[in-house]
């Protein structure tokens, strides 16, 4: 086996092993995030450059442009979370009211022995409601922790490959090596 050959094959393990480590770690929506921007940024700057743009200039813009767009998302997103959960038809008390309605209405088609079961009025499915939440308060805050992971892991994600879009290190590589594996990533 040559040598060139032997960095070929060296260059795929350590993309496979970068890969699975990703995978296992859990840092793939990071990794998915960085290389999104990253194409997004490299494909609009070839476009502008087209237009008359300076590269680095047209990479800047489409950067600030694609920041922009996702901070606008990302607050839009949470103000509809939040009027949903506090505001509108869909609320939580406009829910406990429509469970109470439901439950009132139904007590009239249920035999006896199940109304015992049931809460009469809305105050007491109010307090059902809390208990309930009260006792599954770990659950939902796991389910907080790990939508914040996420959201957290995309940003840095994002950034990282907005970081890389606009200053690439990887052109001067040296070594066989180092060029085995920028041919894996493709930017040769």
């Amino acid at each position: 086996m040559t040598e060139s050959a032997r960095f070929y094959y060296i260059s795929f393990g350590l993309a496979a092993l970068t890969l699975l480590g990703t995978l296992y770690i859990g840092l793939l929506p990071a990794l998915l995030a960085g290389l999104l921007i990253y194409q997004i940024v490299e494909f609009g700057a070839r476009i502008l450059v087209g237009v008359g743009f300076i590269p680095s200039t047209g990479k800047l813009i489409l950067l600030l442009g694609v920041a922009l767009l996702f901070v606008a998302v990302f607050s839009v997103g949470l103000n509809a979370v939040v009027s949903q959960i506090s505001d509108g038809q869909e609320s939580f008390t406009v829910l406990m009211q429509k469970m109470s309605d439901v439950v009132m209405t139904g007590q009239n088609y249920l035999p006896l022995w199940t109304q015992q079961y049931l809460p009469a009025n809305i105050e007491e499915w109010q307090v059902e409601a809390g208990t309930w939440l009260r006792e599954n308060a770990r659950e939902f805050g796991l389910f907080g922790k790990e939508v914040g992971i996420f959201i957290a892991q995309i940003i840095i994600g994002a950034i990282i490959g907005g970081m890389i879009a606009i200053k690439p290190g990887f052109q001067n590589v040296n070594g066989p090596l180092g060029k085995s594996l920028s041919e894996r990533v493709g930017f040769v």
